[in-house]
């Protein structure tokens, strides 16, 4: 997604490698559209990074990302987060990160229930705030909840 791709430009120029080129690639997760829990998000995160690796662009690629986005429960009840892995073209070593945790209102809980990925479940419950540039295609969940202040 663009958010992703815009992220992962934005960290690689923080570190003052200059301008970069990013590339999105199609990388199936090989685990349910809304992983529940760390270790099937990152499982998630894992198989596409092994998926872009393995595609021609990533082949090239310097680095490969992938990003996956899961739930899990907590003394609240529903919080969302994310896992990166990161992996250098020339290296095995694959970095894993998990995002910071936000808790999810109860009316996304009620959806992620009733078998509505997150995504879809924010932009159904903050409608009004997909029309002014917040959901899953621009800012995520935490962009939504914050109109745009705090994005993934």
């Amino acid at each position: 997604s663009a958010p992703k791709l815009e992220a992962a430009r934005q960290g690689f120029e923080r570190l003052s490698l200059g301008s970069v080129e990013v590339t999105g690639v199609e990388a199936d997760s090989g685990v349910s559209a809304q992983p529940f829990g760390m270790e099937e998000t990152r499982l998630g995160a894992l198989n596409r990074l092994k998926a872009a690796r393995a595609s021609a662009e990533g082949t090239v690629a310097d680095f490969c990302i992938a990003f996956e986005g899961g739930v899990e429960e907590d003394a609240e009840g529903l919080a969302c987060f994310a896992v990166v892995c990161v992996q250098f073209r020339e290296d095995d070593f694959i970095s894993q990160v998990r995002s910071a945790t936000h808790s999810v209102p109860p009316g996304i809980t009620k959806m992620l229930r009733d078998g509505i990925e997150l995504g879809v479940a924010t932009d159904r419950f903050f409608a009004d705030r997909v029309e002014a540039g917040y959901g899953k295609h621009t800012g995520g969940t935490i962009g939504a909840l914050s109109y745009g202040v705090v994005d993934r």
